[in-house]
Protein backbone atom coordinates (compact mmCIF):
# COMPACT_ATOMS: atom_id res chain seq x y z
CA UNK A 1 0.00 0.00 0.00
CA UNK A 2 2.87 2.35 0.23
CA UNK A 3 4.51 2.08 -3.11
CA UNK A 4 0.77 2.92 -4.28
CA UNK A 5 0.89 5.69 -2.24
CA UNK A 6 3.79 6.81 -3.49
CA UNK A 7 2.80 5.90 -7.29
CA UNK A 8 -0.56 8.11 -6.46
CA UNK A 9 1.59 11.15 -4.83
CA UNK A 10 3.95 11.09 -8.34
CA UNK A 11 0.90 11.14 -10.25
CA UNK A 12 -0.31 14.03 -8.15
CA UNK A 13 2.53 16.11 -8.57
CA UNK A 14 2.85 15.45 -12.48
CA UNK A 15 -0.95 16.55 -12.90
CA UNK A 16 -0.28 20.50 -13.34
CA UNK A 17 1.84 20.06 -16.19
CA UNK A 18 0.61 16.94 -18.05
CA UNK A 19 0.08 17.20 -21.48
CA UNK A 20 2.50 20.28 -22.04
CA UNK A 21 5.65 19.69 -24.18
CA UNK A 22 8.30 21.12 -21.97
CA UNK A 23 6.72 20.59 -18.62
CA UNK A 24 8.04 22.93 -15.76
CA UNK A 25 8.16 21.69 -11.86
CA UNK A 26 4.99 22.02 -9.97
CA UNK A 27 4.28 25.39 -7.95
CA UNK A 28 5.95 24.71 -4.60
CA UNK A 29 2.76 25.71 -2.86
CA UNK A 30 1.16 22.67 -4.78
CA UNK A 31 4.04 20.29 -3.69
CA UNK A 32 4.04 21.48 -0.38
CA UNK A 33 0.33 20.66 0.08
CA UNK A 34 0.59 17.22 -1.59
CA UNK A 35 3.61 16.42 0.37
CA UNK A 36 1.66 17.42 3.70
CA UNK A 37 -1.61 15.26 2.85
CA UNK A 38 0.13 12.13 1.55
CA UNK A 39 2.66 12.69 4.43
CA UNK A 40 -0.11 12.11 7.13
CA UNK A 41 -1.64 8.86 4.65
CA UNK A 42 1.87 7.43 4.91
CA UNK A 43 2.57 8.01 8.63
CA UNK A 44 -0.94 6.23 8.87
CA UNK A 45 -0.14 3.38 6.62
CA UNK A 46 2.65 3.07 8.68
CA UNK A 47 1.18 2.73 12.20
CA UNK A 48 -1.29 0.14 10.64
CA UNK A 49 1.56 -1.49 9.75
CA UNK A 50 3.52 -1.88 12.80
CA UNK A 51 3.05 -4.47 14.86
CA UNK A 52 1.31 -4.40 17.83
CA UNK A 53 3.59 -6.57 20.08
CA UNK A 54 5.80 -4.92 22.00
CA UNK A 55 2.85 -1.96 23.32
CA UNK A 56 5.54 -0.03 24.21
CA UNK A 57 7.27 -0.34 20.67
CA UNK A 58 3.56 1.04 19.56
CA UNK A 59 3.31 3.61 21.82
CA UNK A 60 6.56 4.66 20.65
CA UNK A 61 6.30 4.29 16.78
CA UNK A 62 2.69 6.16 17.34
CA UNK A 63 4.17 9.33 18.49
CA UNK A 64 6.95 9.56 16.23
CA UNK A 65 4.97 9.10 13.29
CA UNK A 66 1.78 10.47 13.77
CA UNK A 67 3.28 13.24 16.82
CA UNK A 68 0.79 13.36 19.13
CA UNK A 69 -0.55 11.86 22.51
CA UNK A 70 -4.49 11.96 21.73
CA UNK A 71 -6.29 8.84 23.19
CA UNK A 72 -8.78 9.10 20.70
CA UNK A 73 -6.76 9.23 17.60
CA UNK A 74 -4.10 6.75 19.19
CA UNK A 75 -7.78 4.20 18.98
CA UNK A 76 -8.74 5.08 15.56
CA UNK A 77 -5.06 3.54 14.52
CA UNK A 78 -6.06 0.52 17.13
CA UNK A 79 -9.94 0.60 15.34
CA UNK A 80 -8.11 0.60 11.77
CA UNK A 81 -5.37 -2.18 12.55
CA UNK A 82 -8.54 -4.16 13.54
CA UNK A 83 -7.88 -5.47 16.97
CA UNK A 84 -10.45 -6.56 19.10
CA UNK A 85 -10.77 -3.93 22.14
CA UNK A 86 -9.50 -6.30 25.06
CA UNK A 87 -6.31 -5.99 22.93
CA UNK A 88 -7.10 -2.57 22.52
CA UNK A 89 -8.00 -1.70 26.23
CA UNK A 90 -4.23 -3.03 27.08
CA UNK A 91 -2.56 -1.15 24.53
CA UNK A 92 -4.34 2.16 25.60
CA UNK A 93 -3.20 1.71 28.82
CA UNK A 94 0.24 1.18 27.98
CA UNK A 95 -0.27 4.33 25.95
CA UNK A 96 -1.73 6.43 29.04
CA UNK A 97 1.46 5.36 31.29
CA UNK A 98 3.73 6.14 28.60
CA UNK A 99 2.31 9.90 28.76
CA UNK A 100 2.48 10.11 32.60
CA UNK A 101 5.66 8.91 32.94
CA UNK A 102 6.73 12.15 30.82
Amino acid sequence: MLLDIHALKTSILEMPTMGMENPAPPPTTFTKIVNKGIGKIEAILKMILTPHDPPEGLSENYILLIGDKNITNFQKILELKGLRRNEQQQLIEQFQQRDDEK
